[in-house]
């Protein structure tokens, strides 16, 4: 209890019984508190907290009196008010109540401490499921693309002992890698034959004998064994006197072969764009050439059990056998149609410029139409001996087209092209004077 100076005995005893009866009333005995007046401010705590002397002392406890009492207890005076000086401010408490107030302060903490771990707890339990359903779905992920890449790996193994089983009735063959290594000595550059737009040709030769034409495709084509085996085997049941024969093929890894019979004289542009062979070809046999090479794209386009579009038709896929017998060659290398599909786009142009039909070398358009247009260039080559990309005799045409597209004569024709009119004889000449007309 601190009072003002000049406060006497009894008023000091009057003020403090309104605040010993609060007291007894809200703090009981068992909880602390302050009460601020005008002239008075009483401090009351269940631990000592006052080191001085006080100037008023109670004689017995109030914790001691009954809950229900509401009555002061006697007080004493010690010593006078008049000669105690003002008593100092509160000090601090001693060592029991610091003991005290570090407890409330302990479990303070430690409720904290629950509060926080109780919370806390479900968050990070839900953080670790949810780190552990990702790791555990990246290695199932990751389990499953090893096994699918196994079983891609060990299916070729499997699917080419079955074909092997099923050529055997056949006289299709599925030849080893290490056959055709063999045969064409490690694709030596003295076997190659020439550059395709599939990939390059190789010449090679067979333990018995048999000599064959081995191409080895691109090895970013994209294709999967079953679908590559699909493919080659519908191409194999393309039978026709103008289409190069394939006997066979071969797959190792990425390597995809495939193994057509080998024709001795080269292609059509070894002998009909060169000064020293062209006279080798004379008219009989160029129309010979040409009209295979007519029946040849009829029966792709018609007559087949497919519907094939060559897509890159030009005088070096088209190969001639001992008795100069045209044979064309890469059909089916493009695109395999069923047999309602006439026409359709892409985004990946497969031919040669020069040959390809204006739509399909700029939109991606084709259809048979695209091989009629492809065949009318091989024909302008065949008759003028001169390439249609590299003709350029006059400034003002660009290609052999537009040169043709002027020249519509055989006498034209016959003084602008020298090589047809060495190789064309009288009535071959009196057959073009016809056409012409």
């Amino acid at each position: 209890m601190q009072c003002t100076p000049d406060l006497t005995a009894d008023d000091c005893v009057a003020c403090f019984q309104p605040y010993s009866q609060i007291t007894l009333k809200y703090m009981d005995g068992r909880k602390g508190g302050r009460l601020l007046g005008t002239r008075c401010s009483m401090r009351y705590e269940i631990y000592p907290f006052f080191q001085g002397d006080p100037m008023l002392r109670i004689i017995s406890l109030v914790s001691e009196l009954p809950p229900t009492n509401n009555t002061m207890p006697p007080v004493t005076l010690y010593p006078p008010p008049q000669s105690q000086p003002h008593s100092p401010d509160a000090a601090p408490p001693p060592p029991e109540a610091q003991a005290t107030t570090q407890e409330l302060h302990g479990r303070n903490s430690h409720r904290r401490a629950l509060w926080i771990i109780a919370v806390a707890a479900p968050l990070l339990s839900i953080f670790l499921c949810v780190i552990f359903f990702v790791v555990w779905m990246r290695r199932q992920r990751k389990g499953t693309e090893i096994v699918h890449d196994q079983a891609a790996t060990n299916r070729p193994e499997e699917d080419a002992l079955v074909w092997r089983l099923e050529e055997k009735s056949s006289e299709f063959t599925l030849f080893d890698f290490s056959e055709i290594l063999r045969a064409t000595h490690n694709f030596s550059k003295e076997n190659l034959l020439g550059q395709g737009g599939f990939g390059p040709v190789y010449k090679g030769q067979l333990p018995d004998g048999v000599e064959i034409a081995v191409k080895r495709l691109a090895s970013h084509s994209g294709q999967g064994f079953t679908e590559f085996k699909n493919e080659v085997e519908l191409i194999a049941k393309l039978q026709h006197n103008n289409l190069v024969k394939l006997t066979g093929c071969c797959i190792e890894g990425e390597e995809k072969l495939l193994v057509y019979e080998y024709l001795p004289n080269k292609s059509l542009d070894f002998f009909i764009f060169d000064v020293s062979r062209t006279t080798l070809v004379d008219w009989n046999k160029r129309c010979v050439i040409i009209e295979g090479i007519a029946q040849g794209l009829l029966y792709l386009h018609k007559h087949s059990r497919l519907r094939i579009i060559h897509r890159d038709l030009k005088a070096s896929n088209i190969l001639l056998d001992q008795g100069m017998n045209p044979k064309i060659s890469d059909f089916g290398l493009a695109k395999i149609f069923s047999s309602n599909d006439t026409q359709g786009s892409t985004k990946r142009v497969v031919g040669t410029y020069g040959y390809m039909a204006p739509e399909y070398a700029s939109e991606g358009i084709y259809s048979i139409k695209s091989d009629v247009f492809s065949f009318g260039v091989l024909l302008l080559e065949i008759l003028s001996g001169q390439r249609n990309s590299g003709f350029h005799q006059h400034e003002d045409f660009l290609n052999l087209l537009g040169y043709v597209n002027t020249v519509c004569s055989f006498c034209a024709l016959h003084h602008r092209f020298p090589l047809v009119a060495a190789a064309v004889d009288f009535k071959g000449r009196l057959e073009i004077q016809r056409i012409s007309i």
